[in-house]
């Protein structure tokens, strides 16, 4: 019997595309983004290291934590990958980003953007562990002694 699992390499192309798609994302939207963080050219140049660090800290964890939850619920298709993945963007960041940016009374054009990068992420991860798929020979279960 053949078990799903892991596939290394996948979750590693899921980690460097949810690095990839930021950086296209952003660079397209960088004025409007800043106009609407506030952020100036200077600040965005003198950041230093600590963002980046953060942000490969969390794709490492989170699409760690996604092949995990796509193996447990045996997600077998790079369409169902990125279906869950769209999902999980949309309903658990750009919502949840909607949601306390109005209470920051921030602009609602900033959380689409923000929002709309957490779930172009989810669906390009999800695609990848969904259909970079790996299976290996389940041990036979050991002969009872009679």
């Amino acid at each position: 019997m053949k078990t799903l699992t892991y596939h290394p390499l996948a979750v590693l192309a899921g980690i460097v595309l949810s690095q990839l798609i930021p950086v296209v994302w952003y660079g397209l939207l960088a004025d409007t983004w800043m106009q609407l963080t506030g952020i100036t050219e200077t600040q965005a140049q003198t950041a230093g290291t600590t963002p980046y660090l953060i942000a490969l800290v969390a794709s490492v964890l989170s699409t760690g934590f996604m092949a995990f939850l796509y193996r447990a619920m045996r997600i077998e298709s790079a369409r169902d990958g990125a279906l869950l993945g769209a999902g999980l963007g949309f309903f658990f960041g750009l919502l949840n980003l909607l949601t306390i940016n109005a209470f920051e009374f921030r602009p609602l054009a900033l959380s689409l953007i923000d929002g709309g990068m957490i779930t172009l992420v989810g669906t390009g991860v999800g695609l990848v562990l969904g259909g970079w798929r790996k299976y290996r020979e389940a041990e036979p279960a050991p002969a009872l002694a009679a």
